[in-house]
């Protein structure tokens, strides 16, 4: 089954496990369907050519709008209390954070933190970590006068969505 997302490659099943490409260079999303949550469950891998921080940034908000596209269960598994997203704003600069273990032993960890527009849905900052970063994970950025939304995606959990905020 292949499903075309616009602009971002398209997401094939292939032995039940879903893939999601956008460049050969740049990320695939893999994961299989979750019986409980009913939809993509999964892990980013990682080019293993050497990238830049801009190139890292890019790679990340690309990987985070898929992941917003690809339609999946909100907030539907694992306790609320360890990824329910939590921001503090001060001035213009917001921070998020979860109180979530980074096991690489599990592995069981946060690959992704971002901010959307919460009218548009566009992506403004986002950040991806690797099991082996220091816990909690936390993603601080600066943002414009608007209304925001912070997301996570834990590996094990799926995403989650925290209420909006002002900045």
């Amino acid at each position: 089954v292949l499903l075309p997302l616009l602009g971002l490659g398209c997401l094939a099943l292939r032995g039940g496990q879903w893939l999601l490409s956008s460049t050969p260079d740049a990320f695939a999303v893999a994961g299989s369907l979750g019986p409980r949550a009913g939809g993509l469950r999964g892990e980013v891998r990682r080019a293993a050519s050497p990238r830049g921080p801009a190139e890292i940034q890019q790679d990340a908000a690309a990987a985070v709008a898929a992941l917003m596209r690809a339609g999946l269960p909100l907030n539907a598994e694992g306790a609320a209390e360890k990824h329910l997203p939590q921001v503090a704003v001060q001035g213009a600069s917001a921070t998020l954070s979860v109180p979530h273990v980074m096991d690489a032993g599990a592995p069981h960890f946060i690959e992704y933190m971002w901010f959307a527009d919460a009218n548009t849905g566009q992506v403004l900052a986002a950040k991806s970590f690797v099991a082996t970063d220091p816990s909690p994970p936390a993603l601080t950025a600066t943002l414009p006068s608007g209304t925001y939304v912070p997301y996570e995606f834990c590996n094990l959990h799926g995403v989650w969505k925290g209420e909006p905020f002002t900045v």
